[in-house]
């Protein structure tokens, strides 16, 4: 039985997900992951002559969720980085402008990445450097044929584009040019990386049976009613767990079901009710082709067993619809302001929010605030204040958990209490909007917290003065 649902996976039977030829049809798009050794072999060698030929010691990427992750996962375990990385999945104008101020603008490579080509984070920080570094040899694009963003490679005359298979869902692309690419720029040998890919990906090989036996665990878990995944880190696979997150939380949070990822790492505790998993200590970065694997392998197969499809994301859009209707309007920085005035609550409200709070529920701190040392330590002390009253707390940062742990929280199971915490602070105007980088993370709070009220979730937001 346990064999045959690992040959039934590689073998793409759908039917393992859903009984529907319209769900079926849908899978089989989002099965690509499966093939990326005969896909991907004899792109090895290209990607690697393309590295060879960037003269420039500093790279930008613009990514959310899937197109950026697995880039965190690959900077935080190579050795002696030929060049500088600089990841930006974020619309908090601060870290944008410090990212800018570290780099030689003339001699960096911007990498815009996104599988839809229309992710609205990507597109307004591309307008943002592009405004000031129009020089179009210095952007690359990885995406989707035929989308928006392919269409303005040719059109600026990009130094290249790599076009992935559209049927690689984004959080399974870690294996495919969103991860190659960048991995390639770091200055890994990528064909020993891929002998690992390739060696993992045999028949029989460990890392299929070690993803059906995580499956499995998940699976147990989930039947005696424990919904949170804790995962035990080091220094070493911080950034491997983020990558893990975004692919359980996005992939099983659906139908009331599924797990909610924390990360042990900063708050050294103990969950009770909780499948701990500690992750595994990374020593060189080819060692990372197995883990993918496994993890990938077992989110698909708890998939199976919990009766979900993994590969769809059906609450995304929901924050997305929310906060393009906000930008849409005639006058998007003073409405959104007014919107923010009339819902918002103070610090103070917290604990009447939290009054009966019980202690196996999770408190979410959904923050948008700017990134500063002050934002930090308020948030450090606020998540030690709601240690107090339950077991388990999660910081995490907006926009970037939207594309994460924000299906979870709308459609998973129903264990959470939300807080939204916004502020201003002074951003520059995006090129070709008539909004600054506030309005839109302002904007992106207001259309998660609608979303999360839509859910029928306990949410409160915050707007400090």
């Amino acid at each position: 039985m346990n064999k045959e649902l690992i040959a039934r996976l590689l073998d793409h039977d759908t039917t393992l997900w859903s009984t529907s030829p319209e769900i079926q049809s849908q899978i089989l798009g989002r099965l690509g992951w499966l093939d990326v050794v005969s896909t991907f072999s004899d792109k090895i060698a290209k990607i690697q002559e393309f590295e060879s030929n960037i003269p420039y010691p500093h790279v930008v990427l613009l990514g959310m969720g899937g197109s950026s992750l697995v880039s965190e996962v690959f900077l935080q375990n190579i050795q002696a980085p030929k060049r500088s990385l600089f990841i930006l999945d974020t619309t908090d104008a601060k870290k944008i402008a410090n990212v800018f101020q570290k780099i030689d603008p003339s001699k960096t490579l911007f990498i815009v990445a996104s599988k839809s080509g229309t992710t609205l984070e990507v597109e307004s920080l591309f307008a943002y450097f592009w405004d000031r570094v129009p020089r179009p040899q210095q952007y690359i694009a990885i995406t989707d044929q035929g989308t928006p963003l392919e269409k303005l490679s040719i059109n600026k005359g990009f130094r290249h584009a790599f076009i992935n298979p559209t049927d690689i869902g984004g959080r399974f692309s870690a294996l495919s040019y969103f991860g190659l690419v960048p991995l390639s720029l770091l200055g890994a040998d990528l064909h020993v990386f891929w002998k690992e890919v390739q060696k993992a990906w045999a028949p029989n090989a460990k890392a299929f049976h070690e993803g059906l036996d995580l499956a499995h665990t998940l699976f147990t878990a989930h039947q005696k009613s424990i919904h949170k995944l804790l995962l035990s880190t080091s220094s070493t696979n911080r950034a491997l767990a983020l990558w893990i997150e975004q692919l359980i939380a996005e992939s099983t949070g659906k139908q009331n079901k599924g797990f909610l990822p924390i990360s042990s790492g900063e708050k050294n505790r103990t969950i009770e009710d909780a499948l701990c998993i500690e992750l595994p200590q990374i020593q060189k970065v080819h060692e990372l082709a197995s883990h993918f694997i496994t993890w990938m392998t077992a989110t698909a197969l708890v998939g199976h067993l919990l009766e979900i499809n993994p590969f769809d994301e059906p609450h995304v859009n929901t924050t997305k619809k929310n906060t393009a209707s906000y930008l849409q309007r005639n006058e998007p920085t003073q409405e959104i302001q007014k919107s923010i005035s009339a819902i918002t609550s103070t610090t103070d409200q917290i604990a009447t929010f939290l009054m009966d709070v019980k202690p196996d529920e999770v408190i979410c701190i959904l923050s948008y605030l700017p990134e500063s040392n002050e934002s930090h330590k308020f948030l450090d002390t606020l998540e030690s204040s709601l240690l107090e009253k339950t077991h388990s707390v999660v910081v995490t940062h907006g926009p970037r958990y939207l594309h994460s742990t924000g299906q979870f929280h709308k459609g998973g199971k129903d264990i959470g209490r939300y807080i939204l915490i916004t502020e201003n602070q002074p951003s520059p105007t995006i090129p070709g909007q008539k909004y600054d980088f506030n309005t839109l993370k302002l904007a992106q709070a207001l259309g998660d917290y609608e979303a999360l009220l839509q859910a029928g979730r306990k949410t409160l937001l915050v707007h400090r003065k």
